[in-house]
């Protein structure tokens, strides 16, 4: 029986689709493929493309870059659409706890989540962060306990009184840019005794508690399409993007990826002294984590692509190559990407670009079984 499945993104709605609409799709027209491989078989193949970016911009050739920003994109739908598939356990241990779109919002919510565009820097918000973030009686314990110690002891009430001062902002067009520093060097120093980086970590942690109260209480637009999305990065990144180099914002992007790869070592292992213990609130919240993480290389896939523009604007050939039509080169954004690569006009949706099959991909990939085993095992029990 042929399942039923509408493919949802389409030549004309590409920009205003979401992020789940594109993630459904993949997942579709790459479920028989994709179900062979292993989740970090996916994950591998972010990392993989990501490093073509850097090769690109190391050999000055902008259509690699655009090009290998789309299927970075591309790859990391695929690990979202393989974590949500129930069907497969394994992948199934690092779902995510809320949609992309959700991820991406809790995480920028039309603001940067360092610097809240400049608010986390009034002194009134200050004070509170710095009373909340007291670590007195947690400071012997380990860095990732004592701030889950620390987030357990801050009331709802006392995050929503700093919610409140960033909402009496909200339609500030001051506060709406990042403003952190992009110089090289210029970054604040995280260096000093274990008193010190412990203190930090605190107040990072009370800023993360506020950036995703506040994320509760104002929402995106109603309708928040890819292009949405691409817009509001580009709102509050663009005067980092154009102050910072190429090859900066590209090795950012390397670095966020990385990060991927911790926060996914971190849902499947622990260590039963430096860590907390692993109820279901803690796998939740590392999933969180998870979800977060993606959402940053997103972010900053983004801002390559803007940098890209910036610098290539005037090369109109790197647009002509990868198919994009009917859009100047400045223009161009993620989904025209998307599209240029898996879009087809005679069928009016996404496809599989290599066999180019009008359903689902038919590629005869295979994996060797004698060279990977993938055995899941019981973590031990806490001590």
């Amino acid at each position: 029986m042929k399942e039923s499945y509408k493919l949802q993104v389409t030549n004309r709605n590409k920009d205003k689709a979401t992020l789940e609409s594109y993630v459904a799709d993949f997942a579709y027209i790459f479920k028989r493929t994709d179900a062979k491989r292993p989740i970090f078989d996916i994950f591998l193949n972010v990392v993989k493309n990501t490093s073509r970016t850097s090769e690109a911009v190391r050999r000055d050739q902008p259509e690699r870059l655009v090009d290998a920003l789309s299927d970075v994109m591309c790859w990391l739908l695929s690990f979202i659409a393989k974590v949500s598939d129930d069907r497969n356990r394994n992948a199934a241990r690092f779902r995510l706890p809320m949609t992309l779109s959700q991820a991406i919002w809790q995480k920028y919510p039309n603001r940067c989540p360092v610097c809240f565009g400049g608010l986390f820097q009034l002194e009134a918000i200050t004070n509170k962060l710095h009373q909340l973030s007291n670590i007195s009686g947690l400071d012997h314990l380990p860095e990732a306990i004592m701030v889950r110690a620390l987030g357990s002891r801050i009331s709802k009430g006392s995050l929503d009184e700093i919610v409140q001062i960033l909402r009496n902002h909200t339609n500030s067009h001051e506060y709406l840019l990042c403003h952190c520093p992009v110089i090289p060097g210029t970054e604040e120093r995280t260096e000093g005794d274990g008193s010190f980086r412990l203190e930090k970590k605190a107040y990072d942690y009370v800023k993360k508690l506020v950036r995703r109260r506040y994320a509760t209480q104002v929402h995106p637009p109603a309708t928040w399409g890819v292009k949405d999305i691409e817009a509001m990065s580009h709102s509050i990144y663009r005067l980092n993007a154009q102050k910072s180099h190429l090859e900066d914002i590209v090795n950012h992007l390397q670095e966020e990826v990385g990060e991927i790869a911790t926060a996914l070592i971190d849902i499947y292992s622990y260590h039963p002294k430096l860590d907390p213990e692993l109820t279901a609130e803690e796998d939740r919240l590392r999933r969180e984590e998870l979800a977060e993480e993606i959402a940053d290389v997103i972010s900053w896939i983004f801002s390559c692509l803007m940098k890209a523009k910036e610098l290539f604007k005037s090369g109109a050939r790197f647009t002509s190559s990868l198919g994009i039509q009917a859009v100047a080169p400045p223009d161009f954004g993620m989904a025209d990407l998307i599209w240029a690569r898996w879009g087809d006009r005679k069928l009016g949706h996404l496809r599989c670009n290599d066999c180019r099959q009008p359903d689902k991909c038919e590629c005869g990939w295979l994996i060797n079984p004698t060279n990977y085993i993938d055995t899941p095992q019981r973590l031990p029990a806490r001590s």
